[in-house]
């Protein structure tokens, strides 16, 4: 690297950690309740339910990352509630293990709230297209007329078969949000991998940009 005179791969990693904390449960969540939803909807079809999760999905696919970003930052400006940025505070270095964890985890309730929900939005309007219309399928209202309980009727003829198409687009995806959270980084002054590719770019690093681009 030409501006921080070391290695890239090793200016890659530790950034690439970073980015993974906020990407791991950005994923898990936007996955699992994305998924919930998606059902949800497939179920409710076009009755008010359904319609709020269609305005919800569309509105949240439709909100870009930098308002995401400005928004979170207001409310924690306003409220207090959370952290502006950074990964953790001066003091919790010298805390200890749990009170260090605890102040990471209130750091990144905001980025990862904000990165979880295009995840969930996108999640959801696949679930919705593979598990709409089901409820109408033959072998549903007879497993319904069976006896079964709502939530194992829910989980194991609604929600599992519209887990393929789901679960077939978690790689790309898992790489959508380690190049989507550039803007998020750089807003929350979280030091991951996009935040030093924006860093290469104004600092004319060529070799480090090359490496996160990769």
């Amino acid at each position: 690297s030409l501006f921080y005179q070391r290695p890239v791969a090793s200016i890659v990693a530790d950034a690439l950690t970073n980015t993974l904390w906020m990407g791991v449960p950005a994923l898990i969540l936007g996955f699992a309740a994305g998924m919930m939803l998606g059902a949800l909807h497939g179920v409710a079809g076009r009755r008010p339910l359904g319609r709020c999760l269609d305005l919800f999905s569309t509105v949240s696919l439709s909100l870009p990352s930098l308002l995401l970003g400005l928004m979170a930052l207001l409310l924690a400006a306003h409220t207090h509630w959370f952290p502006l940025g950074g990964m953790n505070s001066l003091e919790s270095s010298s805390a200890g293990f749990l009170p260090w964890i605890a102040d990471r985890v209130r750091h990144l309730i905001l980025p990862v709230a904000c990165l979880t929900l295009p995840v969930l939005a996108s999640v959801e309007r696949i679930q919705y297209a593979a598990t709409r219309g089901l409820h109408e399928e033959l072998y549903l209202r007879f497993a319904r007329s069976r006896g079964l309980g709502s939530f194992r009727f829910f989980f194991h003829y609604i929600l599992r078969p519209g887990m393929n198409p789901v679960l077939s687009i978690s790689g790309p995806m898992l790489g959508g949000v380690l190049s989507g959270s550039l803007v998020l980084e750089v807003i929350f002054t979280w030091p991951g991998l996009g935040q030093i590719t924006y860093d290469a770019l104004f600092n004319n690093d060529l070799f480090l940009l090359a490496g996160c681009i990769v």
